[in-house]
């Protein structure tokens, strides 16, 4: 094209298509397509720009940009992968930046080491360093350092808030209690939710909806939405005849060691009931405690 490679004098090993592409290069095993790709770049070299004035400001070297004006502003930063619209248009100086989607990691500038990708992720990140955002509009509000966000909108409105961990869609922005400013939570699941906006070391798994926590392996489970005490903190591996809200042991099918069993079902009126391996009674303690009988 007209001006491509016009500069060039002890350059090697280049290549430039389009208007003013490598218009001013010196450096060596440069590649350009489009409209004033690379054009700014002097001694600077390994670099791949495709798209109108993609990697236009570039001085320095190791930098690949795909798509019109990405790394647009780019001058010494290196190491730098950008492949969108306006992908990473405003680094400057960052090194080591990865950005794929349109107008991910858009106007960072110093920010190093950081991770966009899908549209819109990380878009307002500016000198933060570290984050990873994965989806579209993860972390898309974030100034902060260390977050990692996984799922469509996941961290979203996180601002200065620090090592905070977003995984599920809308994780950490469900529209309550978006973390914006807090610290090193960790959210996860579909519309997680924090505490608080501003709350710190703070681990929430699912959204409302999830009322039962499980592990298979050993037989562990809580629950929160027994039919009969609605909210409450309901562990249990016992029967229904039993009712138990906490047992301790549970062997061939009937309860052994502790178990606080619920009134309501049992009829008995003990709430605590200790018991064998083989599920004899061995001691239990009434309902009104004035009632404490042992060896059943």
């Amino acid at each position: 094209g007209s001006y491509a490679l016009d500069a060039n004098t002890t350059g090697y090993d280049n290549c430039a298509f389009g208007n003013n592409a490598l218009g001013s290069n010196t450096g060596n095993e440069n590649t350009a397509f489009g409209f004033e790709a690379l054009k700014t770049v002097a001694s600077g070299g390994q670099n791949t720009a495709i798209g109108k004035q993609a990697l236009y400001s570039n001085t320095s070297g190791y930098n690949i940009a795909v798509g019109y004006q990405t790394l647009y502003a780019n001058t010494t930063g290196s190491y730098n992968t950008a492949i969108g619209f306006k992908a990473a248009q405003y680094n400057t100086s960052a090194a080591s930046i990865t950005a794929v989607g349109s107008e991910a990691l858009r106007r960072n500038t110093s920010g190093e080491a950081n991770v966009g990708i899908g549209a819109y992720a990380l878009q307002m990140n500016t000198t933060s360093s570290n984050n990873v955002g994965v989806g579209q509009q993860s972390l898309s509000n974030n100034t902060g350092h260390s977050n990692a966000a996984l799922g469509h909108q996941s961290g979203m409105d996180i601002s200065t808030g620090d090592k905070n961990v977003c995984l599920g869609y809308q994780a950490g922005n469900s529209g309550t209690n978006d973390i914006t400013t807090g610290d090193n939570n960790i959210l996860i699941g579909y519309q997680a939710a924090a505490s608080s906006a501003t709350v710190s070391n703070e681990i929430t798994l699912g959204d409302t909806n999830i009322s039962k926590f499980r592990i298979p392996a050993f037989s562990f489970e809580v629950t929160g939405t027994d039919i009969r005490h609605p909210g409450k903190l309901y562990i249990a591996r016992t029967s229904s005849l039993h009712g138990g809200v906490f047992c301790l042991d549970y062997t061939n099918g009937v309860t052994a060691g502790m178990t606080i069993k619920d009134t309501q079902t049992s009829g008995t009126g003990v709430v605590l009931h200790i018991s064998n391996g083989s599920g004899t009674v061995v001691g239990s303690i009434s309902q009104n405690q004035s009632n404490v009988t042992y060896g059943g």
